[in-house]
């Protein structure tokens, strides 16, 4: 376990194993090669100050590198913040999926990761909190000040039982230049004004009919989280 979890939160890092080893050495004044993070990797067993280091730099608590289960990180988050500790039964777990999503270029959203986010359930609208939600990095400067590059998004995915929208909005959308967020408004004859908040991009309208060829509405946006 804990040399799956040592790679995994060291590539969430973007570390290679040298890098670790060369961080480890300016932490601790302990020589250490990519051939020590690469043998913990592989089953061996750091000493605990170099475990504790590790942590440190890693920028999660020593628990995760053990257990990272739901249930432990809502023990830690409760044992650190005690009027929190109905955190689990009010935090919405969300997918964090592998792929980008443009604004201003396309994106291109690829399969689920092991990676979620967590967010306080009274972020979303109470119609929202049954739905299916994912979220994403942002490619792109077409949505802001909505949005900026790497900034995370929540989108709720329309499902083929959903209501057709109709209300002008920001929505998740495939076209052939990729997947893309940008402000929908629908008109009265069935044609979408697509636009962006950045006015250096022009307009696009989509007429009625050619949304099956070359124009898909995936999602609707619920909101930006932080910024990396």
């Amino acid at each position: 376990m804990f040399q799956d979890l040592l790679r995994k939160y060291r590539v969430k890092q973007g570390l290679k194993q040298s890098d670790l080893a060369e961080k480890i050495n300016e932490k601790l004044g302990v020589k250490t090669t990519y051939a020590n993070v690469s043998s913990w990797e592989s089953g061996t067993n750091p000493k605990i100050e170099v475990i504790e280091a590790i942590s440190q730099i890693l920028k999660i608590p020593v628990q995760y590198l053990f257990d990272d289960t739901d249930a432990t990180i809502h023990k830690i988050i409760s044992d650190k913040m005690p009027s929190v500790k109905d955190m689990s039964e009010n935090t919405l777990k969300i997918q964090l999926y592998d792929g980008l999503c443009g604004a201003g270029c396309g994106g291109i959203l690829y399969n689920t990761t092991n990676d979620f986010i967590y967010i306080d359930n009274s972020f979303l609208q109470e119609k929202y909190k049954d739905k299916v939600i994912i979220a994403f990095k942002i490619v792109g400067d077409s949505m802001t000040p909505y949005l900026s590059e790497n900034d995370i998004v929540l989108v709720n995915i329309i499902s083929e039982f959903d209501t057709k929208p109709t209300i002008d909005g920001k929505y998740l959308i495939n076209t052939n230049a990729g997947t893309m967020l940008k402000n929908l408004s629908f008109i009265s004859d069935g044609s979408i004004i697509v636009s962006t908040t950045n006015k250096s991009y022009p307009n696009e309208i989509i007429k009625k009919g050619e949304s099956s060829n070359n124009f898909e509405i995936i999602g609707v946006a619920l909101g930006s989280l932080f910024r990396n």
